[in-house]
């Protein structure tokens, strides 16, 4: 019997190696730009997070309300009158 030999050139080793180190230094590199992004993350929450006095917070919420009114009011002036016929009215009305 004859045995089934391949030979493998010694630059396709190389070559093959070569690419599985790239790979794995651009994962480890991902990796550290994810931890990274991770960290940063973090000190924006914690940023956000502090505290009002009941004066501060009051007006905080105020002024989101007036915003939310103000884009409300320029949906309202934006939107065009609908004719509205007496006899549909009367029959909705009934």
């Amino acid at each position: 019997m004859s045995e089934n030999k391949q030979e493998v050139h010694p630059d396709t080793i190389t070559d093959v190696e070569a690419v599985i180190d790239t790979e794995e230094e651009l994962i480890k590199e991902c990796e550290e730009m994810w931890k990274d992004m991770e960290d940063c993350q973090n000190k924006l929450s914690l940023i956000g997070t502090e505290t009002l006095t009941n004066a501060d917070a009051q007006l905080s919420l105020l002024i989101m309300q007036m915003k939310c009114l103000t884009a409300e009011l320029g949906q309202w002036k934006k939107r065009k009158p609908e004719k509205v016929s007496v006899h549909g009215w009367l029959a909705v009305s009934l």
